[in-house]
């Protein structure tokens, strides 16, 4: 069993490639771009506002479409998953990441703070931040990580 999770991951990690231009290189999968949001959004006259979002370099998990009730912790930070993990990669300094997937239904989240799983979209049949990836086709999913954010 640990043989052929050590293989899974490691065919994850080899089968995302780099990432050219800001643009996707593979031709079936999913790319995009992490930016971190991070103080007061509010539009206020008084208040100073936040200077927007940046690009950040965070290691990006993908695992089989997972729903709430195969998460522990607290929304938008999960402390464990009870699904497949599928792939493992890492954004460039620009935010960039891509990964060779199979056609399928997955979820993407982001390794923050002491570990903790980041996701903050989700769908009314508790999907959480799911996405799909057909024959041929490359899926956009970025991710803006605004835990430390206000609105």
């Amino acid at each position: 069993m640990k043989l052929f999770l050590f293989a899974i991951l490691t065919f994850g990690m080899i089968s995302c490639a780099s990432i050219k231009d800001g643009k996707p290189s593979i031709k079936q999968g999913v790319f995009g771009k992490v930016t971190w949001s991070q103080g007061n959004f509010m539009p206020s006259p008084d208040a100073p506002k936040a200077n927007g979002s940046k690009a950040v370099v965070r290691e990006v998990h993908i695992y089989k479409l997972t729903n709430f009730s195969e998460a522990e912790g607290e929304s938008p930070l999960f402390t464990k998953l009870k699904t497949q993990l599928i792939a493992k990669v890492k954004t460039d300094t620009s935010g960039y990441f891509q990964c060779k997937l199979k056609p399928g239904k997955y979820s993407i989240f982001t390794v923050e703070e002491e570990g903790k799983l980041f996701a903050n979209l989700f769908e009314g049949d508790g999907s959480i931040m799911p996405f799909e990836v057909k024959t041929n086709n490359v899926t956009t999913v970025n991710i803006n990580i605004n835990y430390k954010a206000f609105y």
